[in-house]
């Protein structure tokens, strides 16, 4: 850690250890032990903060233009020199991996109860096999001669059955020749049920391609059989047993069509390999950009000692490379092929945490090259990896443009609070289920729409969705781009004791107080008429009826939205459609759309897939879609008090404060400029006893009090010891949020389900507390729980610590996913009006009720 703090507190450091230090009782020379605030909080923050940045410039700057290059012409591959993507050399690779395939295979069977005769059969047929694995020319032929030797072994006596669907598709093609006269019908239909059957039964071998040709030789068995049937009396029966042969069929489990290659490649296709796919991917040029794209300067302090080597170099997972090679994936005449190079990559990247250790994080990606000689085919496969995004959002489509209701329909828990809020565990299981049930659903039948039947491809014109292709979305398909994010509602100037102007030390700003004694007391009924309030009804029919919270909340969201909105149309909206096709037109309320966004997501689609109607399946490679989320796209006053996200923020921002003033017992501090002068310190009371809804006490605890908590945290550990804390490490902050161990237990457990679970929209609550001097240090004073203090309230009172005591200010902060407000103001060395206190004033700073 001492690297860590070394680098957070140099600066002021120097400023510290060069300044005059004022104290105000004690030895005015004597100065506090030399310390840096400790910066574990900013610090985790500012790492997570990395973290999606790096996520967000990976997706943007290394995977997405990777994919733009994925699809070539095949024609291209001999005009740019890229000699292992030509089609000759893809074949032959395809096929010696294949044939490799099927020799490890061979090798793994040569076991059991066979005899010597079939074992011996099959151990020369692998290895005439692997003799040929330097001659690409005939691996095609070799891997079919294996293939069969494979069956035979299977076939010969005393083996296990093959596979029980294949033998009881044999046994049912026997049965053809054995239909009794038990089976005989007087259906005048039954032969043309049977051509039914057997118009079916040749589909599914159609689109069986990829089936074994064991399995493909019996269901053409089945089916010849079954034409053969003349008279309507056997067709009944034949038909049963052609439609269980098609079942059977369709039950084996497809041939593998893709194989690893990487270990029989000739050393210059090796090279060819490696060489082809830097030139073709570039990944030095990308993560160059990548780098410049995140800024040192804003990481410095995790970042810095690593320099320019924080993150590494892209690595291609060679090794592990695959191949699938198809001639003719369409039923037309005219051959064409499609070749898919698959292939992992990866980087790296480091940072110093909290505790200045290292710590790394890994990034990756897969990457599927398509090659054909259908040049229709790969440009529009290029152009749906590369203008999807940016066409559904620049032409205003539902399906990316969403809101409360979009999501409601597929989960309806959700509320306006979640969506604003953006970040809790309820928001993102209705993202997770919109992009399960809806975007899954409907993208593909998109594509196929916008895309392949417009294309003139003989491969896309008739493919089809493969239903339930897209795989699973997880937490890191999901990232966040921008958010508008919790209110930063203006800062509350608490009453001062040291160094105000014209002499006002203690005196009350009554604005400023009767804020203090809404956000730490109670959100109350304003009074009508008071100052010209009256209660407003918000769009969603909810009451504002407290004047403070209302304006508060005005200001900072009309400034705040407006804000967002011109960033989400500047940065986030132009960025996604300037890949847009240039047809693509903009729909006339776009502007109006833009308004109401609150949070621009981008979800990855990993694996979809399609299938032509002869069984080939082409997938995609992954493609990031942008969502711009609204609470509701249609309202026309989103920037303004009367739109629903204001309603949603209002409505939210005083549950939450409902229920954190109900769990400690807080209630506002009664003081005003005739209370004397050091009771005016006072912030707010609070009984420690959590309370329900109806402001009842819970039953399930009613033995619980965080008073008793503190009192009850051991000595070593406890902020209630009369010594001053630890510089930068704030006991008091932990036992605020319920954190420490204490005799009390539970305590944590009580703070999650009596606290935390009852707030909406939020993945996050914090209680803060802090307290400086001029030079940064803090933690100047002890505290006591005080049941009698001499002229002042009873409750957690503050003293000086021993010694010189130094003039300070203090702050509380609460911070949620739907507001942060600060609750006094952190030491300007500009401004000396923010000291609170000189430093040696005793005062009660939590009243105890």
């Amino acid at each position: 850690m001492k690297k860590l703090l070394t680098l957070l507190g140099a600066i002021s450091l120097v400023a510290a250890t060069s300044a005059t230090v004022v104290a105000c009782g004690g030895d005015k020379d004597k100065k506090p032990p030399v310390a840096v605030p400790d910066a574990k909080e900013e610090t985790r923050a500012l790492i997570e903060k990395l973290k999606n940045e790096v996520a967000s410039k990976w997706n943007d700057e290394i995977s997405r233009p990777m994919t733009y290059k994925a699809g070539f012409f095949a024609e291209e591959a001999v005009a740019n020199e890229y000699s292992f993507f030509t089609k000759r050399n893809l074949k032959e690779v395809y096929d010696l991996s294949a044939l490799n395939a099927k020799i490890v295979e061979a090798k793994a069977i040569v076991k059991g109860n066979k005899t010597q005769v079939a074992f011996d059969a099959l151990q020369t047929a692998i290895e005439k096999a692997e003799e040929q694995l330097s001659n690409p020319t005939g691996a095609e032929a070799n891997k079919k001669k294996l293939v069969e030797e494979i069956q035979k072994f299977y076939d010969s006596p005393d083996e296990p059955k093959i596979a029980t669907n294949i033998v009881s598709a044999k046994a049912i093609i026997t049965t053809f020749s054995d239909l009794s006269s038990e089976q005989i019908s007087t259906r005048s239909s039954n032969l043309e049920e049977l051509k039914i059957s057997i118009t079916t039964a040749e589909q599914a071998l159609k689109v069986g391609v990829n089936k074994p040709q064991s399995a493909k030789n019996i269901l053409q068995a089945a089916i010849d059989k079954a034409i053969a049937v003349a008279e309507e009396a056997s067709a009944q029966g034949a038909k049963k047993i052609l439609d269980q042969a098609v079942v059977d069929f369709n039950n084996v489990k497809d041939e593998e069509n893709t194989f690893n290659f990487f270990s029989i490649l000739t050393e210059g296709n090796n090279t060819a390999f490696r060489n082809n796919i830097e030139n073709l991917l570039d990944p030095i040029t990308k993560m160059k950009t990548l780098k410049s794209a995140i800024s040192m300067q804003t990481y410095q302090i995790i970042l810095g000692k690593f320099q320019n080597n924080w993150i590494e170099d892209i690595k291609f997972d060679y090794q592990n490379a695959q191949i699938q090679y198809v001639n003719n994936p369409t039923l037309r005449a005219e051959e064409k092929f499609i070749a898919n190079i698959t292939l992992d990559y990866s980087s790296k990247y480091k940072y110093n945490d909290a505790e200045d250790a290292v710590q790394s994080v890994n990034l990756s990606g897969k990457i599927r090259i398509i090659i054909s000689d259908d040049q229709v085919f790969i440009e529009t496969i290029n152009d749906v990896h590369k203008t999807l995004a940016g066409n559904l959002m620049k032409s205003g489509n539902p399906l990316v443009w969403i809101d409360q209701n979009s999501l409601k329909s597929t989960y309806p828990e959700i509320t306006d609070a979640d969506i604003i809020g953006g970040n809790n565990n309820k928001y993102k299981a209705a993202l997770a289920k919109y992009y399960k049930d809806k975007l899954s659903a409907d993208l593909p039948k998109k594509i196929v729409e916008d895309y392949f039947r417009k294309s003139e491809s003989p491969i896309l014109k008739n493919i089809e969705p493969i239903a339930n292709s897209i795989k699973p979305i997880g937490d890191k398909d999901m990232l966040e781009k921008s958010r508008l994010g919790a209110m930063n509602l203006k800062t509350i100037k608490m009453t001062k004791f040291y160094n105000q102007p014209n002499g006002q030390n203690g005196v009350i700003q009554a604005g400023e107080l009767e804020r203090q004694q809404v956000y730490l007391g109670n959100v109350g009924v304003s009074t009508p008429g008071l100052g010209g309030w009256a209660e407003k009804t918000l769009v969603d029919g909810t009451k504002a009826q407290n004047k403070t919270l209302y304006n508060d909340l005005k200001k900072t969201f009309e400034n705040s939205k407006k804000s967002y909105t011109s960033k989400f149309i500047t940065e986030d909206y132009s960025k996604v459609v300037k890949d847009a096709s240039g047809d693509t037109k903009e729909p006339a309320n776009m502007s109006d759309l833009q308004k109401t966004i609150v949070k621009h997501e981008q979800v990855k689609i990993q694996g979809m897939s399609f299938i032509t109607p002869n069984g080939y399946k082409q997938e995609l490679n992954p493609i990031s879609i942008d969502l711009a989320l609204a609470v509701d796209k249609t309202s026309m006053k989103e920037e303004t008090v009367e739109g629903h996200a204001f309603a949603a923020y209002y409505k939210g921002i005083k549950h939450n404060l409902d229920v954190f003033h109900r769990f400690y017992g807080i209630s506002k501090a009664e003081i005003d400029n005739l209370t004397p002068e050091r009771q005016k310190a006072l912030v707010f009371n609070m009984t420690g006893k959590p309370l329900d809804e109806n402001g009842k006490e819970i039953e399930a605890i009613k033995n619980f009090n965080i008073w008793d908590y503190w009192a009850k945290i051991p000595e070593k550990q406890s902020f209630l010891n009369g010594k001053r804390e630890p510089l930068g490490k704030s006991i008091f902050n932990q036992a605020l949020n319920l954190r420490v161990n204490s005799a009390v237990e539970n305590a944590k457990q009580i703070w999650n389900e009596y606290l935390f679970s009852k707030l909406i929209g939020s993945s996050e609550f914090d209680f803060q507390w802090k307290q400086t001097n001029p030079q940064g240090w803090d933690n100047l004073n002890t505290y006591k729980i005080d049941e009698k203090p001499k002229d002042l309230k009873p409750g957690l009172v503050l003293m000086p610590a021993a010694g010189p005591q130094y003039r300070q200010s203090i702050e509380f902060t609460i911070r949620n996913d739907l507001f942060n407000i600060k609750i006094g103001e952190r030491f300007n060395k500009n401004d000396w009006a923010t000291c609170h206190n000189s430093g040696n004033m005793t005062y009660t700073l939590i009243g105890k009720k």
